[in-house]
């Protein structure tokens, strides 16, 4: 019995056939190789790190070079402390879709490494796991704070206002508290408005994000008003802020948590808070 054989050679044609397919997968191999660095090795490797943050976002972020917003400033110390330059996309979280379309179209699409001033929580984290984005540790906290033009704000806290009128910026959190809890509430549509309330002696106590009413109070040091020392949010009216970065860029997620508590500890967070003229409140424990 013949055995025919099925040999294969290599004629002229094939050779240069299999060379060409050798030198796509070198440069297959060599461009994967590229794109498996490590999140910090491809921003230590360009020289910078890129932000996403919301160009409309004042007191946290601006595009405005000359007071461009706390969160931006916090954005700069950590590209200092990485020894990189720090760069922004800039994405608008106010248009349709909010929050969610934003991350979609910037940070989820590799326009920036993280993303800025994101709340924590067990909610907001379970959110930012099905996006595929995770949060660093938080690096400072904040909420909703009380306003008084009285003098003697020692003993001033929401309890001791129950039968007094509060002023509240309409469909907040802050207004749902109040009504919720039975306070009687006086509403308006912004914080400069309630500001300008509290000049006039229309209301002497309110309810305010404080991130906006400490920037508003900065911008008019002559009012009357000021924030109650030592006040410490209700824990349904306060959150900690966090920068999200993609689920597999757990090195960055690490070396940012490491730098952001660095920065808290320090006293550099609360220096830059303090320009806005927002309270630092450490990070509050998570409930």
């Amino acid at each position: 019995m013949i055995v025919k054989s099925h040999q294969k050679y290599f004629t002229p044609s094939c050779s240069i056939a299999f060379l060409v397919f050798l030198s796509v997968l070198v440069t297959f191999s060599t461009s994967k190789g590229a794109e498996e660095k490590s999140a910090l090795e491809r921003i230590k490797a360009r020289g910078a790190i890129v932000f996403c943050a919301d160009p409309y976002n004042f007191p946290f972020s601006v595009d405005n070079p000359g007071s461009p917003g706390f969160d931006i400033e916090i954005a700069n110390l950590v590209a200092q402390k990485l020894g990189v330059r720090a760069q922004f996309f800039w994405i608008d979280t106010g248009t349709r879709g909010g929050l969610g379309r934003a991350l979609r179209n910037s940070i989820l699409e590799k326009k920036c490494d993280t993303f800025l001033g994101l709340p924590t929580g067990k909610e907001a984290e379970e959110e930012m796991e099905e996006k595929g984005l995770v949060l660093t540790k938080p690096y400072f906290g904040t909420g909703f704070v009380l306003m008084t033009r009285e003098t003697n704000t020692a003993a001033m806290d929401l309890n001791s206002l129950k039968g007094k009128k509060i002023a509240v910026e309409m469909s907040t959190p802050a207004d749902w508290y109040l009504f919720k809890n039975g306070y009687e509430r006086s509403l308006y549509r912004f914080v400069p408005e309630i500001l300008e309330a509290m000049d006039k002696g229309e209301v002497d106590v309110a309810l305010v994000w404080a991130p906006m009413a400490g920037s508003s109070l900065k911008e008019h040091p002559e009012s009357k008003a000021k924030l109650v020392e030592n006040y410490v949010p209700e824990p349904t009216l306060r959150w900690n802020l966090a920068m999200a970065v993609r689920k597999e860029d757990q090195d960055l997620k690490e070396t940012l948590s490491q730098v952001l508590e660095e920065l808290s500890k320090g006293g550099q967070i609360k220096d830059v808070l303090s320009k806005y003229g927002v309270p630092f409140y450490p990070p509050f424990p998570e409930e």
